[in-house]
């Protein structure tokens, strides 16, 4: 079933370690995870674009903004090319193709139960310097959120298919259900091996505890959702 998840980050050279735009793309474009590359006004190959972005910081003001992360959930019922035309038409509506992007769909081994994109925008004309996205204003985020749910529900919609998302929470949309908890594709691997996942403290980016165990009291996610 097709699920709405989009998460909007950004990189800017006064927030950031130098180097971080290089290492993001490096990260999401592993031969491990990755199975197609899609970019627009880059160098060839993932590699060559990571080393462009560590030269395009040398040649920026120290406050510039590097990159818009975008993270967005694609649908398990589409194949290879219906995912990668929903990616490239949904960055398009976001930057005309007058910028600089890349997009690295990650949909094969552990991530075929999970299919996702990783995008980044690096918003400049190259030839000006100058913006084009409207990414840094206030309510960026949420225009791209909607903007995502109307373009997936129109490719799903085109495909032949029922399902539609909603960018808003289940209270907006006056649906009396808790929202569910995502359960990874690991966690799924072991529970159709019959091994239970075990539930596992963690430290947050911020640096602080998530404690799990005391969270999900003995349940696995998959029965939390099923409650």
């Amino acid at each position: 079933m097709a699920i709405y998840s989009l998460n909007h980050k950004t990189v800017g050279l006064s927030t950031h370690e130098a180097g971080n735009s290089g290492a993001h793309i490096r990260y999401i474009c592993r031969c491990s995870t990755v199975r197609a590359v899609l970019s627009n006004q880059m160098p060839e190959t993932p590699m060559k674009i990571a080393r462009w972005f560590d030269k395009r910081e040398k040649e920026l003001r120290k406050n510039a903004r590097m990159l818009d992360k975008i993270m967005v959930a694609l649908p398990i019922e589409f194949d290879e090319y219906e995912r990668e035309a929903l990616v490239e038409r949904f960055v398009y509506e976001i930057t005309s193709n007058e910028v600089p992007w890349i997009a690295a769909i990650h949909d094969k081994g552990k991530d075929a139960r999970n299919p996702h994109a990783h995008i980044a925008i690096h918003d400049r004309d190259l030839e000006t310097g100058k913006t084009k996205c409207q990414l840094s204003e206030q309510g960026s985020t949420q225009k791209i959120r909607v903007l995502w749910k109307e373009v997936l529900n129109d490719a799903l919609e085109k495909a032949g298919l029922d399902q539609r998302v909603d960018e808003r929470s289940l209270r907006a949309q006056g649906i009396d259900r808790k929202p569910q908890i995502h359960v990874g594709p690991k966690a799924k691997a072991m529970m159709e091996k019959g091994i239970t996942p075990k539930s596992k403290n963690r430290i947050d980016k911020r640096g602080r505890e998530i404690r799990y165990v005391d969270i999900d009291q003995g349940r696995t996610r998959d029965d939390y959702n099923k409650e």
